[in-house]
């Protein structure tokens, strides 16, 4: 999903890591465990150039990848939509079978 959409400049493959934790925000130092903060700035300031739907895919994978509210990567960006009016958009632009299937397989459930 990440290369399908063009997500490489948020999420990158960062093993090691087993399932789940091997893909990463490319702003996060996983040796330290720290985030970078001029990496989250970027990555940010990608996730703003992006369109809806890819927004609502990142904010997904992010959500998926903290298990539950993110504080970091999230803050101050668009990230809250209405259910209804996301899962419109991601219908009419062909993303949402792909975002369900994200929830559905994602190995950290």
């Amino acid at each position: 999903m990440i290369s399908c959409y063009g997500l490489e400049s948020l999420f990158s493959y960062d093993g090691p890591g087993t399932y789940h934790h091997a893909i990463r925000p490319t702003s996060y130092d996983f040796r330290y465990d720290a985030v970078i903060p001029a990496g989250t700035e970027q990555w940010r300031a990608d996730y703003r150039a992006m369109s809806d739907e890819r927004q609502m895919l990142a904010a997904s994978t992010i959500r998926l990848y903290r298990a539950g509210k993110d504080s970091c990567w999230l803050r101050r960006v668009p990230c809250t939509w209405h259910a209804a009016d996301a899962i419109g958009r991601m219908q009419s632009t062909g993303v949402l079978a792909d975002w369900a299937q994200l929830f559905a397989l994602y190995p950290g459930w």
